[in-house]
């Protein structure tokens, strides 16, 4: 039903989820000098980290973040199409906020928590806004839950008053 607002919070987090994964936004960036002088870069994305190093570049995958982030928009859009249940919606919202969890934890280990070889006085690290997304989708994911839980108290309600 696309007339319920918890519909469109779920469509939503479901198209945040795949626009991360399919443009790999950069959500932190690192750059610095070695211990032989030698420049280093560091861009982190949601799909792949990309490390340049003297003008030679080397790509890595980002595995957990980009399942996670996949598993989260699959939920979001199976939640869509569970309109008839509601206790479903609920449990899998649940498990999204989880997954979340997951993501933000992952988002930290591939950016504050790597060991980066040009680390050090003269390096500078930054997140940019894309790094907030992923609380975008936490809020989104709380306002779908939370309009499925008002659905809910609204049909016990009319069902004790007959």
């Amino acid at each position: 039903m696309i007339q319920r607002k918890q519909t469109i919070y779920f469509a939503a987090v479901f198209l945040l989820s795949f626009i991360l994964l399919w443009t790999n936004p950069t959500f932190f960036k690192i750059s610095g000098y070695t211990t032989d002088h030698k420049t280093g870069l560091t861009e982190t994305g949601f799909s792949r980290t990309l490390l340049t190093e003297n003008g030679q570049m080397s790509e890595a995958a980002n595995t957990l973040l980009s399942s996670t982030i996949l598993m989260t928009g699959l939920v979001a859009l199976i939640c869509v199409f569970l309109f008839k249940m509601r206790k479903w919606q609920m449990i899998l919202s649940l498990v999204n906020f989880l997954f979340m969890a997951v993501i933000l934890f992952s988002m930290y280990r591939y950016s504050l928590g790597m060991d980066y070889p040009f680390v050090g006085e003269k390096s500078t690290s930054s997140f940019t806004p894309w790094a907030l997304v992923p609380l975008s989708l936490f809020v989104l994911n709380f306002l779908a839950y939370r309009g499925v839980k008002k659905d809910d108290e609204l049909i016990r309600s009319i069902d004790r008053i007959r």
